[in-house]
């Protein structure tokens, strides 16, 4: 069931977490047009919570999205921009895993916008 998060808390460092959050919400702002929409949603999904990073951006390509978290992975979109080196996303699993969490990218297709999701485990209440 999912909820409000409310006031769960996982354990972790707090600045690599945020690096993370930080790199989805860089990727969402680069790649979605100006008067686009970014969404950020925290909800638990017990016993994880879950951020979720939605926009209605460049989307991935179909061929792209199970490589996106790959080391110096780089997208169309990427390549058009001249944007990034294709590190953030890669160190964006690196980080959630390391806390023992997961992360996902879902799409539904170029031009369609993306969601990235992080899962981590809530801390004993």
């Amino acid at each position: 069931m999912e909820q409000d998060a409310g006031a769960a808390a996982v354990i972790g460092d707090a600045k690599r977490l945020v690096q993370a959050l930080a790199n989805l919400l860089d990727n969402a702002a680069r790649y979605t047009p100006p008067g686009g929409r970014i969404v950020v949603s925290v909800t638990r999904q017990a016993p994880a919570v879950r951020i979720a990073v939605r926009d209605d951006g460049a989307g991935i390509e179909a061929g792209l999205l199970p490589h996106v978290f790959e080391l110096f992975t780089r997208g169309e979109a990427m390549r058009e921009n001249q944007g990034g080196l294709g590190i953030g996303l890669a160190l964006v699993k690196n980080i959630v895993v390391l806390h023992g969490g997961t992360v996902a990218a879902y799409t539904q297709g170029a031009g369609k916008g993306s969601v990235f999701t992080i899962n981590l485990a809530t801390a004993p209440e």
